[in-house]
């Protein structure tokens, strides 16, 4: 089964998050949210765009979010995985989750590569991304690679009357280039853009090995249905971990994709301008925090290279998760009985959400969705909450460097994490508070409000 995103954190602006593109529905730091850090970078970029809001191009043009976009597809195509004209139609006409009122079946067919009347997920991903292109290079005045103010309303407009032209890129029968590694970019094109060949070849890797990830995961599941009366509880335990490393695997492998498209369709100067303008984003004590034990401490104004460095812990910090489920389940639990552990803590998802959308927006019932909140109180409330995350790891900070020598290193930034990992893991037991090994809702509930506290507490 999937871990799930830090509830403290995610299970109330999820809404926001998805509006830059942060896939958010599978694995960051369980409790204290540190591997929110990612998000919390997108939503201080967020709170830079407050004249942006949500309409028919959030989430499918501009930002374009992938994540979000995959699964809605995923759902309104079903089973097959195939959308056909009569789907698109009906989910259009129905106010559509996926399709939008200005979208046209004639439009997205043309993406049809195999000529089947249906488009899959990579077929529907490039009509979107060609939709994109063709808005930007009509309406963004500036150049500046994404849609604010008027540039939007003649956006709407200009789709709204179908002026738009929207359609495939030609062939290109160039011999395919090179690939360093499953997702490595080919030769770069003549004038320094994006070589088509290399995105295209990009795109049938990715297809090759979501298939081969898919294929293992519906083996294994099949084998969990048909043999659950005959397998032992160390052979479901088992087989429920090959379950959750290849649903991993998979997350990776689209996270790994999504970077390699970023990179190999945005031109340098672009991408520097992204880091740059995440890294400034964020509250000065993290940028202090991630800097010194990256070990290139500085005033602040880091050039690129120091700049990655500090990014880069933060993604370690990111990827040291504990599972969320084996706070909530027996070891040997089932994924039918991890299912049914997920049911039982909706109503503490739903009362958490309320009560961190009353912490952002006092004046507020806990009810208003996240992305129409003032971006304002959202920067307030992250830069509180990030700064009480900040002091948290410094105490454990300041002892593995006095343990150290003072000087950070690959085996500090360990050492931190480590430390960080136990604390976590000690403070769920004693949230244990009938000592069953596991967070029943009430318990997690308690335990959830009482980090927020202490995140959020005045210094």
């Amino acid at each position: 089964m999937q871990d799930v995103l830090a509830l403290v954190c995610i299970v109330c602006t999820q809404g926001a998050i998805q509006r830059k593109g942060i896939g958010m529905a599978r694995t960051i730091l369980m409790g204290v949210c540190f591997a929110s850090l990612a998000a919390v970078m997108a939503f201080s970029v967020l709170a830079d765009d407050a004249a942006v809001k949500a309409d028919a191009l959030t989430n499918t043009v501009d930002p374009y979010n992938v994540a979000d976009q995959k699964t809605k597809f995923t759902k309104l195509s079903g089973n097959t995985g195939e959308l056909d004209a009569k789907t698109f139609d009906a989910d259009r006409k129905a106010g559509g989750n996926l399709v939008m009122p200005f979208e046209k079946w004639e439009t997205a067919a043309a993406f049809d590569k195999n000529k089947n009347s249906t488009l899959d997920w990579f077929e529907f991903d490039a009509y979107r991304q060609a939709m994109r292109k063709a808005v930007l290079a009509a309406c963004d005045k500036n150049k500046d690679g994404k849609l604010t103010g008027d540039e939007r309303a003649i956006a709407l407009k200009l789709l709204a009357e179908g002026k738009l032209e929207i359609k495939p890129e030609p062939e290109r029968p160039v011999a395919m280039p090179p690939m360093a590694g499953p997702f490595g970019g080919g030769a770069p094109a003549a004038g320094g853009g994006p070589d088509r060949n290399a995105i295209e070849q990009m795109h049938l890797d990715f297809r090759t090995r979501m298939d081969e990830i898919n294929g293992r995961i519906a083996t294994l599941n099949k084998r969990m249905e048909t043999e659950k009366g005959t397998l032992s509880a160390e052979e479901r335990q088992a087989l429920a971990k090959a379950i959750d490393d290849a649903v991993a695997e998979s997350d990776r492998a689209v996270e790994e994709f999504r970077k390699a498209m970023s990179t190999a369709t945005r031109s340098k100067e672009q991408q520097a301008r992204d880091r740059e303008q995440a890294w400034n984003g964020l509250p000065k004590s993290l940028q202090g925090f991630l800097a010194r034990n990256a070990g290139v401490d500085g005033d602040g104004n880091l050039d690129d290279a120091k700049r990655e460095a500090a990014f880069a812990f933060m993604m370690d910090l990111n990827r040291a998760n504990t599972s969320w489920t084996s706070m909530m389940n027996p070891k040997d639990a089932t994924p039918e009985q991890q299912m049914e552990t997920m049911k039982k803590w909706q109503p503490v998802i739903v009362n958490l959400q309320k009560d961190m959308l009353k912490r952002v927006d006092p004046d507020g019932d806990g009810t208003t969705p996240p992305e129409k909140i003032a971006p304002e109180k959202w920067r307030a409330f992250l830069e509180k909450f990030l700064n009480g995350q900040v002091r948290y790891m410094e105490r454990f900070e300041k002892q593995v460097l006095a343990d150290n020598g003072g000087k950070p290193n690959d085996k500090t930034r360990a050492a931190l994490i480590q430390a960080i990992e136990a604390d976590l893991r000690e403070r769920v037991k004693k949230a244990d508070a009938n000592n069953n090994g596991i967070l029943d809702p009430e318990e997690g509930e308690k335990f959830f409000r009482e980090l927020m506290d202490e995140m959020l507490k005045e210094e």
